[in-house]
């Protein structure tokens, strides 16, 4: 059965040949390999399931967007400290990117392609208004304070006009 022959530690023997044992092993690793990753394909969810990853990623991103105009308007009102503004408008600016990515990773079934694309750009524009946010409030640039609430009520807005839109039958 196995044993060296011609420097080769063999495994077997087979009608006068000798099978090095490096080809074996990498054989079964390539086997094994493949099969590893014929189950890695990304699966697409079926509709009612991408919808409800949809919506939760939706509300999830509109409460964070609701923090930010809160911690805005607190702050012109002298309501909040600066330092703890940053906390949280860094904090929200986190969970909205983090909710973002994580759903842009989620493979759409056909039919939502279309939805899919809006409901990322709406994920997408709350992130970058978010970093805009935090960059004004580190900066202590108040005069931009009044236009951001105007685009984070915007933002809010097309975040609630797509729930509502997910939810409908």
């Amino acid at each position: 059965m196995g044993g060296v022959a011609g420097g080769y530690l063999t495994l077997a023997r087979k009608e006068g040949r000798v099978i090095p044992a490096w080809g074996r092993v990498a054989c079964a690793m390539l086997v094994t390999s493949a099969l590893l990753l014929s189950g890695c394909a990304p699966k697409s969810p079926d509709r009612v399931v991408w919808t409800d990853q949809a919506t939760r990623a939706i509300a999830d991103v509109q409460g964070e967007v609701a923090t930010l105009e809160l911690a805005l308007s607190q702050q012109r009102s002298d309501k909040l400290s600066q330092n703890y503004q940053q906390v949280v408008v860094l904090d929200s600016e986190e969970a909205i990117g983090t909710t973002a990515e994580s759903f842009s990773s989620v493979q759409p079934p056909n039919e939502v392609d279309k939805r899919y694309t809006q409901v990322n750009s709406l994920l997408s524009d709350a992130s970058d208004l978010a970093a805009q946010t935090r960059i004004a409030v580190v900066r202590e640039d108040t005069t931009d304070y009044a236009g951001l609430l105007r685009e984070l009520g915007k933002v809010s807005d097309d975040l609630a006009k797509e729930l509502a839109e997910l939810s409908a039958p």
